[in-house]
């Protein structure tokens, strides 16, 4: 959906849109950093690499919100398991409190009936025993097992199933407002009439 408002002597300047690639922060490894020692000319100092590897997950909520990294003892999720969770989250059928637990929240483990999730520090006052209880029985509902949920509180360096929602819908408008300045129909109504695009809505 877009909208333009006539203005007789205006022209739509063309759209600039400024991408920075936002630098991550390696992983602490288990294993010390590996140095070496390079020759390099006189007055340059020298450099040290260290083998580490940033999960995808991680790099993805540093993108999203790139002024906070993840601290030492943050948790980071297993890729499969959070891709399982994200699904999981999608098809539950609750709402309120216990769904938001679930947003906020990733698996650390699943092994029928054990189910172990972490949920964000940031949200640890939504938790309580009678909305874990209420999310174990959306589970148990959803999975057609028994369900023994357990859940657990600490920082997070893993995408969320909220934090990825807001992430693909900030993706979903920003793609609609290129194709929009780049539709070739558009941009002539916009010069024919003197107008501009005030809103576009993704569907």
């Amino acid at each position: 959906m877009f909208a333009f408002a006539p203005k007789p002597d205006s022209s739509v300047p063309p759209r600039s849109s400024d991408k920075s690639e936002t630098k991550t922060p390696s992983a602490a490894g288990d294993s010390a950093a590996k140095t070496s020692a390079v020759d390099l000319p006189s007055g340059q100092p020298e450099t040290t690499s260290a083998e580490s590897q940033v999960p995808t997950e991680v790099v993805q909520t540093l993108e999203q919100n790139p002024e906070s990294a993840p601290s030492a003892d943050s948790f980071v999720a297993d890729s499969q398991l959070l891709q399982r969770w994200y699904q999981l989250v999608e098809q539950l059928s609750i709402t309120g409190v216990a769904k938001m637990i679930a947003e906020h929240s990733v698996l650390r483990a699943m092994q029928l009936p054990d189910v172990e999730l972490v949920l964000s520090d940031k949200h640890d006052t939504l938790l309580n025993d009678a909305q874990r209880q209420g999310l174990s029985r959306a589970l148990q509902e959803l999975l057609g097992e028994a369900v023994d949920l357990t859940v657990s509180i600490a920082p997070i360096a893993s995408e969320t199933p909220s934090e990825r929602k807001d992430r693909l819908a900030q993706e979903r408008q920003a793609d609609a407002e290129v194709a929009m300045q780049e539709d070739a129909t558009v941009q002539n109504l916009l010069s024919e009439f003197g107008g501009k695009i005030e809103a576009v809505r993704p569907r």
